[in-house]
C-alpha cells in the first residue's frame, strides 16, 4: 500500500493518504478529466475526495452527486471523514447548499446533479462528479463548460451502469485528455472487512459481477435480474400453514392498470415467508384488492403493515385520494393496528433489486426468503424479469400487447418491502429485539433517509456521530 501526499497544497495541513495502485494512478495522472471505474466498496469516492486536497490553493470547484440524497448520505460523509483536519473551522455552510472552505482558501461547492442546468453559474477550476453513472451526459457537458479559472481540470468516480455517456467518452471517443482507471472491490480490502467480500464474491456471477465488483463496462442483452432465485431454495407448497396469528402481516404492493399482485408476508423465526399472492387483472381496483386481502385475513390481531411504492401516496384529481387511501379506508375498523410503512420516495431500483437477491440467497447462517408455490406472478417474475440495456433497472415492456407488460409488478411490491427491512447496506449483525420494536425502530430510520425533514429528535437514543455538515 502506497500513500499519496497532499502537503504541497494545504498551507496548514499535511495529509498522508494510503491507496491502491488505481488510486495512485489516478491522483498522479495529469489528464485533464479522469474517470474512475470501481466496484461497490472499491474506494472511488475516497478517491475523489483526496484529489480535492490536491487542488492548488485558493482555487474553486464543484462536488456533485446525482440526487441530494446520494451526495449527503455518501459522498459528504467520506468528505467530512478525510477532510476533518484540512477544512477551516467554522467555515461549513449548509443553506441553501452545503460549502467550505478548506485551511488553504480552496473553496468547495456541493450540488445536486438531478437539475444540471441549475448548475450553469458558477465559474470553476475544478470539479468532481461522484457516481456520474447515474447523470446525464449533460452533468459532464455544462461542467466542462463551468472551468473558465485554473487549474482546469475534472474528475469521475462512479460503478459502471451498462456501455453509457462514460464508455463512449472514456473508451471509445478518448484522445490524449481523457483517461480512465479501474479498481476491483477486491484490492480494497484495507477497508474492507475479509467477510464482505467474500459475500459479494459468491453472491454476484456473470455481467452483473463484472461490472458491481470488477468495475468493467459491460453490455447487458438478457441477463436475468434475481441470480439469487433458485426454486428448489425458495419455494414451498401451503406455507399458509405457518401462518401466526399474534405476528404483523406485511402486504406488499405495487400499483397498476393491467395486473396487480400483492404479496402477502410474515417473518417467523426470523425468517420471511411470502404467505400468498393476491392478484387481480384488468381493470385493476385497490379498494377490492383491499376487500380480498380483508377476507382472507378478517380478524388478524397481530396488526397489518403495508409496504410499497411512493407513487401510490399521490393523490387522483378525480377522487382526490391516494391509493393508500384508499387501502386505508377499506381496513377502517379492523381489529389491529394498520401502519402505513411506505417512504416518500423510492428506493434507487438496483437498491432494491439487490436487497431482494440477498435475501433470496443469503450467506451462510441466515434463512433465505421462502415463497408459497401458489404466488403465480411473483414466480413469474423471479425466472423472467431481464435487466434494461444500461443494467440500471428492471426492463419495463409499454406495448400492451406483449405479454411482457405484465411483468416487473409483483417483484417490485415484494422489493419495496424487503429493501426497507433488510437493505443491503445493513451489514452489522442485527441485535435481537422485541420483533415490533425492532420494526418500527427500521421504519422511522427509512423515513429519515429519504425525508430529510425528519430531524434529531428520530435519535434522541442514540450517540451521535459529531457535526454533519448539513
Amino acid at each position: 500500500m502506497t500513500r499519496a501526499k497532499s502537503s504541497r497544497n494545504l498551507a496548514q495541513v499535511e495529509v498522508l493518504h494510503e491507496g491502491n495502485p488505481a488510486q495512485m494512478a489516478f491522483w498522479e495522472s495529469p489528464a485533464k478529466f479522469r474517470l474512475f471505474t470501481g466496484g461497490v466498496g472499491s474506494g472511488k469516492t475516497r478517491a475523489g475526495a483526496v484529489e480535492v486536497l490536491r487542488q492548488p490553493a485558493k482555487s474553486i470547484g464543484m462536488v456533485v452527486g446525482p440526487n441530494f440524497p446520494q451526495l449527503r448520505d455518501s459522498t459528504l460523509l467520506t468528505c467530512k471523514e478525510l477532510w476533518w483536519d484540512a477544512i477551516e473551522p467554522g467555515s461549513w455552510r449548509t443553506s441553501p447548499y452545503p460549502e467550505c472552505v478548506l485551511r488553504n482558501g480552496t473553496r468547495v461547492l456541493f450540488r445536486s446533479g438531478d437539475d444540471p442546468d441549475s448548475l450553469r453559474g458558477p465559474n470553476l477550476g475544478w470539479f468532481w462528479l461522484d457516481e456520474a453513472a447515474l447523470m446525464k451526459e449533460l452533468m459532464f457537458d455544462i461542467m466542462v463548460g463551468r472551468l473558465r479559472l485554473a487549474p482546469g481540470r475534472g474528475w469521475i468516480t462512479t460503478t459502471p451502469k451498462g456501455l453509457n455517456w462514460l464508455h463512449k467518452t472514456f473508451v471509445i471517443n478518448a484522445d490524449a485528455n481523457y483517461a480512465m482507471f479501474r479498481c476491483s472491490t477486491k484490492l480494497n480490502r484495507i477497508f474492507l472487512p475479509a467477510s464482505y467480500i467474500e459475500t459479494m464474491d459468491r453472491r454476484y456471477s456473470g455481467t452483473f459481477k463484472a461490472q458491481e465488483i470488477e468495475g468493467e463496462f459491460v453490455e447487458w442483452v438478457d441477463e436475468p435480474v434475481y441470480l439469487g432465485f433458485d426454486r428448489p431454495r425458495n419455494v414451498a407448497s401451503e406455507l399458509l400453514q405457518e401462518y401466526r396469528a399474534r405476528l404483523p402481516l406485511r402486504l406488499c404492493c405495487d400499483f397498476n392498470v393491467r395486473i396487480m399482485a400483492w404479496q402477502v408476508v410474515q417473518v417467523i423465526d426470523e425468517r420471511p415467508y411470502v404467505l400468498c399472492e393476491i392478484a387481480q387483472s384488468y381493470p385493476t381496483d385497490v379498494r377490492k384488492m383491499t376487500r380480498e386481502f380483508r377476507s382472507l385475513f378478517p380478524d388478524h390481531q397481530g396488526g397489518i403493515w403495508i409496504y410499497g411504492d411512493a407513487s401510490g401516496r399521490n393523490r387522483t384529481s378525480q377522487t382526490g385520494e391516494s391509493d393508500y387511501d384508499l387501502m386505508l379506508e377499506e381496513l377502517a375498523n379492523y381489529p389491529s393496528e394498520v401502519e402505513l410503512l411506505v417512504p416518500r420516495s423510492n428506493p434507487a431500483p438496483r437498491d432494491r433489486i439487490n436487497a431482494v437477491n440477498r435475501l433470496l440467497n443469503p450467506i451462510e447462517g441466515y434463512a433465505p426468503l421462502l415463497i408459497d408455490s401458489s404466488c403465480e406472478w411473483l414466480l413469474r417474475d423471479l425466472y423472467q424479469c431481464r435487466w434494461n440495456k444500461t443494467g440500471t433497472d428492471v426492463e419495463k415492456v409499454t406495448d400492451p400487447e406483449d405479454e411482457k407488460a405484465l411483468l416487473t409488478h409483483a417483484s417490485d411490491g415484494l422489493g419495496y418491502f424487503v429493501v426497507m427491512e433488510y437493505p443491503v447496506d445493513d451489514e452489522l449483525p442485527r441485535i435481537k429485539i422485541e420483533q415490533r420494536e425492532h420494526e418500527q425502530f427500521r421504519s422511522r430510520v427509512q423515513q429519515q433517509r429519504v425525508d430529510p425533514v425528519f430531524t434529531q429528535d428520530l435519535y434522541r437514543d442514540i450517540e451521535p456521530l459529531g457535526d454533519l455538515p448539513y
